[in-house]
């Protein structure tokens, strides 16, 4: 491997080992993948950045199983650092795309009023039949 290989794996490693504890899982990044495959349209609607990222968390997937299995020559480049490197830290400041879906969903669940609370649930009296 060359330096940049090295740096590569080492930042990939930290940032599949932080997949795995956040999706408590043992697949790492290749969990957050398959997550992101089963999530529906109406939570890829909130994540602007979420083809982009899906497309890069395979792509850096494949650049780690190239330096891995093959000896070198995985067209390893100073982006596929920065981009795992900026992943890592997205999840960290949970802005990542399923933190981004979580807090999205938590804003619209607070804003739905219960039915109990509407003004004029007291002035609508039963009929009697």
């Amino acid at each position: 491997m060359n330096d940049i290989e090295n740096k590569f794996f080492e930042k990939y490693k930290e940032l599949d080992s932080l997949c795995k504890d956040v999706l408590n899982s043992n697949q790492g990044v290749t969990q957050y993948i398959c997550e992101m495959e089963k999530t529906s349209g109406r939570g890829r609607y909130y994540v602007h950045s979420w083809d982009y990222d899906y497309k890069m968390l395979k792509h850096v997937r494949w650049v780690r199983n190239n330096i891995a299995h093959n000896n070198g020559g995985s067209e390893c480049s100073e982006n596929d650092i920065k981009y795992v490197k900026d992943f890592y830290q997205r999840i960290m400041q949970q802005k990542d795309p399923f933190s981004i879906i979580y807090q999205r969903q938590n804003e619209i669940k607070s804003r739905i009023k219960p039915v109990s609370s509407f003004p004029f649930r007291s002035i609508i009296k039963p009929s009697k039949s």
